[in-house]
């Protein structure tokens, strides 16, 4: 996984659960320990991938084996615990209560001088999102970067360094090429081939909100590569849609075309993609295509959307939130019966070079 062979990795571990399932049953055996720890490694995976509802399906289960009144496992059973309030987070929003929890998982970690409180200020930064301010959020950050370097954990470290860049960069800050180049440079020494796409994903983000669309456009494309490369479906469409929208805001209308009718390919051709990361890249491409005028074409997109609940792979009361209420307005003027476009014929040509050992020439040069 590390190096984004992680199809092979998820193979391995369900294989490896599969094979462990026998002691599960004991839970407080050695035997049993490495079976839970087993299971928490493929749920890393599955979030990691985009798979998070059975994500959070084995994180729930991991949690639920541990004892947490047995001492011997104590740190296993807190990483479990914070793992699983970052991945229901992630998948179903922060409450209060929620960010109560994970933020009493961190006291007691850090109470306890435990080494790895900077990672658990990390995760805490994620679970909190818009319930913290961002200047609370990039507190989080440094404190997490800060512990995480004092106690030499340099992967903890850069992990918390990357998303304190990401927290500016999504606040609009300038002048952050040389930070984003950094961390792709360092990522590659460490063969660290996972980390790359998400700070492309972000990197791109970022030079979006700059206005410059044709560097936003190279990055994006070189995070779809990887991507597609490493077999990571579900983020596929993500991307489509970011490169759609660019082009579009570009003045590249043809180009951003082309982008939707792949976003849809994607998701015809990777049936085991989930619901959300499709509705989330529908979302992108209605709002940019809403945003240049394009009004039929938003409708057909809305189409798409209800055709996720008419066929019961999103219920009704969940389709609103990914959509907001611009677009909840537009689908409801909808008739319900819409039929869902057929899935576009298969590419004639290949849509990504192969892997290479260098990448892109980075703008301003002449994720986990």
């Amino acid at each position: 996984h590390f190096v984004g062979r992680t199809t092979e990795a998820r193979s391995l571990l369900k294989a490896a659960v599969e094979g462990a399932a026998p002691d599960l049953r004991s839970p407080g055996a050695i035997p049993g320990f490495y079976a839970i720890k087993l299971l928490d490694a493929l749920a890393h995976i599955e979030d990691f991938t985009g798979y998070k509802s059975a994500a959070l399906e084995l994180r729930a289960r991991t949690l639920s084996l541990f004892d947490a009144n047995d001492p011997r496992i104590r740190r296993s059973h807190q990483l479990a615990h914070m793992n699983y309030l970052t991945t229901k987070s992630s998948l179903q929003g922060t409450t209060e209560e929620l960010l109560a929890e994970a933020q009493e998982v961190l006291a007691e970690v850090t109470a306890e001088r435990d080494p790895r409180a900077g990672e658990f200020a990390r995760l805490l930064a994620a679970i909190a999102g818009n319930l913290h301010t961002p200047e609370e959020r990039m507190a989080l950050l440094r404190r997490a970067a800060a512990a995480s370097e004092d106690r030499g954990h340099s992967i903890d470290s850069f992990y918390a360094d990357r998303d304190h860049l990401f927290e500016r960069a999504r606040l609009g800050a300038a002048g952050l090429d040389p930070e984003f180049q950094s961390f792709l440079a360092e990522a590659r020494e460490r063969g660290n081939k996972r980390a790359e796409p998400r700070i492309y994903r972000r990197y791109g983000d970022w030079l979006r909100t700059q206005q410059r669309f044709d560097e936003a456009i190279t990055v994006y494309r070189e995070a779809l590569r990887t991507t597609a490369q490493f077999e990571w479906h579900p983020l596929l469409p993500l991307y489509y849609a970011k490169l759609g929208a660019t082009f579009l805001a570009n003045g590249q209308p043809d180009a951003a075309r082309e982008m939707w009718v792949e976003l849809n390919r994607a998701v015809h051709a990777h049936p085991d993609i989930p619901a959300p990361p499709i509705l989330e890249a529908w979302e992108i491409q209605l709002f940019a295509q809403l945003r240049a005028g394009q009004i039929e074409e938003a409708r057909a997109v809305a189409k798409l959307a209800r055709s996720l609940t008419d066929r019961g792979l999103v219920p009704e009361p969940d389709l609103l939130p990914f959509l907001e209420t611009s677009l909840a307005d537009l689908i409801a003027s909808l008739p319900k019966d819409a039929a869902t476009p057929p899935a576009p014929a298969p590419a004639d040509r290949p849509l990504l070079q192969p892997l290479s050992v260098s990448t892109l020439a980075l703008p301003g040069c002449g994720h986990r």
